[in-house]
């Protein structure tokens, strides 16, 4: 019975065994596409409960991606309230809430905070911009720093 569901399961995969040999995998539609600001090079954080770009990058082509990112932001003195970040396509604007990362605690001890964003599947007609946003609540210094990615997948 394994051998029947993993051959089926085999089977399904675009690059599955044929009669006259192995097919060659799908290409890869486009070369992952990156913007990073390292810690070393850390960017101010917009006013506290204001939202603003972290980094930003074009997607250069027509088609269906995958963007994901992450943030790190760092705080010296007091310690946040609330840390938001998101990826949007509309500069310094955060995403719809079902989009965001989205912490909030009266408990917060550290004086930094890493988080991944929500991935989104992006279509555009041609290229365009996307952006890592991000805001946090605070009563001290907040600098920010993290990635955001992208691959064409159609």
């Amino acid at each position: 019975m394994r051998r029947i569901i993993l051959a089926v399961a085999f089977a399904m995969l675009p690059w599955a065994a044929v009669a006259d040999g192995l097919q060659s995998p799908p290409p890869i539609p486009a070369t992952p596409t990156q913007s990073v600001i390292p810690n070393a090079s850390a960017v101010s954080c917009p006013t506290t409960g204001a939202s603003g770009n972290l980094t930003s990058m074009s997607l250069p082509t027509a088609g269906t991606w995958v963007v994901w990112g992450n943030e790190y932001q760092t705080f010296s003195g007091a310690a946040p309230t609330r840390i938001i970040g998101g990826i949007s396509q509309t500069t310094g604007t955060l995403p719809n809430p079902e989009f965001r990362a989205d912490l909030s605690s009266t408990g917060f001890s550290q004086a930094g905070y890493g988080f991944d964003v929500p991935q989104q599947i992006i279509t555009v007609g041609g290229a365009t911009t996307v952006y890592l946003v991000a805001s946090a609540t605070y009563s001290s210094t907040c600098v920010m720093s993290g990635g955001l990615y992208a691959i064409r997948v159609q």
